[in-house]
């Protein structure tokens, strides 16, 4: 439940990119991703994906495509195994993994 960002740089040019992200039980989570230039003038491109805790474990592949080609990486994903405390906002939190207490 953390943001993760794949990132390609040195790309030739401005362009429109497809960005996706599959996950293990098949599907896929696509996206337009356009080409940014840093301050130093370097071209690059982001794609932003945050798991949902329901989401299944396992590896989720990252994809860039456009005319520079296709790139691609990996991550696996797993569910936190202990305790944990997510901020959705800046008003929520999320708790995984507390056992009730009786009071």
């Amino acid at each position: 439940m953390s943001l993760n960002i794949f990132s390609v740089c040195g790309l030739s040019g401005e362009q429109d990119l497809i960005g996706q992200v599959n996950y293990p039980d098949g599907r896929i989570y696509s996206q337009h991703v356009q080409v940014l230039s840093s301050p130093n003038g370097t071209l690059y491109a982001e794609l932003e994906f945050m798991p949902n805790i329901n989401d299944p474990i396992g590896v989720y592949v990252f994809s860039l495509e456009g005319l520079d080609g296709k790139f691609e990486s990996n991550a696996y994903y797993r569910k936190p195994d202990g305790p944990r405390l997510f901020s959705l906002d800046n008003n929520q939190v999320f708790l995984y993994g507390f056992a009730p207490q009786n009071l």
